[in-house]
């Protein structure tokens, strides 16, 4: 950002800022903030994923509204369609968590609330993708609580290897404790899988509580452990909710999402002209 600022002012031509989450959430220290504040004021349009993010820049950056739109991440239309066709058959119940294994995304409580539910739903898999910090922590809880048949640490995967894991999977499961709008839940959502993720951030935004998914509170592993017995007793409910997330984020595809950005574009450089 500091240096299409610089590129702007040499060369008189307008810049644009998109902000995802934690970058102006938690900002490193005051000289990150002051220098994220001085660029996000001086920028010609600042674009963020949701509307909490845009609450902030006005708040807490002092950013201009009318210069702040709007644009949530999106998702590969093409290839989580034909993912679809070929995973239509469920061949078994798996539940899929992706995320780096950071306290940020808080695994600790999935594991937690897992456990809770494993003796009722013995062959129930969790598989975990992503790595990250906790990893070593988290296969030691999976230890001592006879879980490391049931957990599968898959580590990094591609983006296509992970768009494939999440449509062979039952539910998506994310338990963060702070996001922006995770692109990650989207894909989830448009392959027509029923979610379960913490109320923070932009997913409320998306994520409507027992009518496209379930909402959670952080750090709960009771919560979380609820959620997936609801889930996992009732199919139906599963495909309710899948369909519905299906249906709800139909206008995200990279497709429409360029679209809005290139408004934007040519917005800003008619202006210029």
């Amino acid at each position: 950002a500091i240096l299409a600022y610089l590129i702007s002012k040499l060369y008189h031509i307008p810049f644009i800022v998109t902000c995802h989450g934690s970058e102006i959430r938690y900002p490193k220290n005051k000289l990150v903030w002051l220098i994220q504040s001085f660029i996000l004021r001086r920028a010609t349009y600042v674009t963020v994923v949701s509307e909490e993010l845009k609450k902030i820049l006005i708040q807490n950056y002092y950013v201009d509204p009318c210069r702040i739109s709007i644009i949530r991440n999106g998702y590969d239309e093409k290839e989580i369609n034909r993912l679809k066709r070929e995973t239509e058959v469920e061949k078994s119940e798996k539940i899929i968590f992706v995320g780096s294994l950071r306290p940020i995304k808080d695994p600790y409580t999935l594991l937690l609330g897992f456990i809770k539910i494993k003796t009722k739903y013995p062959d129930v898999k969790l598989h975990i993708i992503g790595d990250g910090p906790l990893r070593e922590q988290l296969k030691k809880v999976c230890m001592e609580n006879n879980l490391c048949s049931s957990v599968i640490f898959e580590g990094r995967k591609t983006h296509r290897e992970t768009l494939r894991s999440i449509a062979e999977s039952t539910i998506f499961i994310m338990t963060s404790i702070g996001e922006g709008l995770p692109t990650v839940l989207i894909e989830a959502m448009a392959s027509g899988k029923p979610v379960i993720a913490t109320a923070v951030g932009g997913i409320p935004e998306i994520v409507k509580h027992e009518i496209n998914g379930l909402l959670i509170p952080p750090r709960c592993p009771e919560c979380v452990a609820q959620a997936l017995d609801k889930l996992l007793s009732n199919p139906d409910l599963r495909k309710k909710y899948g369909k519905a997330a299906e249906e709800s984020v139909k206008d995200l595809s990279w497709r429409k999402i360029s679209e809005q950005y290139e408004e934007i574009y040519n917005k800003l450089l008619s202006e210029f002209e």
